[in-house]
């Protein structure tokens, strides 16, 4: 059980979304900061480092639904950050993903990144996300 509070008791299933906000908030924001002063590559070998205590399973929905909902309230959460997180617990969660960032020549350059599960685009889909090219792909 988790208490919040003398007296206050959550339930398994609000436990458990609190649980993944909590971790899902922690990733965003080493993310966001460690984009700041180091390159990803650094960020990568450092973090793949690092071991859930135990594995949750959660389903590819309940991350994706977490890493948007606290990203639409935290500042400067960019789509690379977002799809490095959901990647992130992704695989600490056993599923197979995709990390994708591609890149759009027009009137100015543009790029994005997204996440694909079960053949799915399951973060960062966009209206016209078939008009960019992929230049990075990581499982």
């Amino acid at each position: 059980m988790l208490y919040l509070a003398e007296g206050v008791v959550l339930r398994k299933s609000v436990r458990d979304k609190f649980k993944l906000l909590l971790q899902t908030g922690s990733y965003l924001l080493v993310y966001r900061i460690m984009l700041s002063f180091v390159k990803y590559p650094q960020i990568r070998r450092g973090l793949n480092k690092i071991k859930p205590q135990q594995k949750q399973n959660y389903t590819f929905g309940q991350i994706a639904w977490a890493v948007s909902a606290l990203s639409r309230r935290l500042p400067l959460m960019t789509c690379f950050v977002q799809a490095l997180t959901a990647h992130k617990l992704l695989k600490q969660n056993g599923h197979n993903t995709l990390l994708c960032i591609g890149v759009k020549r027009g009137q100015e350059f543009e790029s994005h990144a997204w996440v694909v599960c079960q053949d799915q685009v399951i973060l960062g889909n966009i209206d016209n996300l078939d008009e960019y090219q992929i230049i990075f792909e990581e499982k």
